[in-house]
């Protein structure tokens, strides 16, 4: 069950951070070509839609519950434990 809440929640992320917010921005006429994930994060956050520090420490989460260490266990859950509490 942790690792389909650790693939489903990097999955999600990775498409939010990689299509959706380009996809939006282009939308309403700022040119994402060319520019930076932190520019389109910069953006993004302009726009009201989130806030860079929160997508930061998301992603430090992603990262951590996405390497398989066996002996981790316990710190996985601890992380996802953390996820549900920012989602709430």
């Amino acid at each position: 069950m942790l690792d389909t809440i650790a693939f489903r929640f990097s999955k999600l992320q990775d498409l939010i951070g990689t299509k959706i917010f380009r996809e939006f921005l282009d939308e309403v006429g700022f040119i994402t070509k060319g520019k930076s994930f932190l520019e389109i994060l910069k953006e993004i956050e302009k726009e009201g839609i989130i806030n860079i520090d929160t997508w930061s420490e998301f992603r430090k989460v992603r990262n951590l519950i996405t390497h398989d260490y066996p002996d981790e266990w316990e710190e996985k859950i601890e992380v996802v434990k953390k996820i549900e509490s920012k989602i709430k």
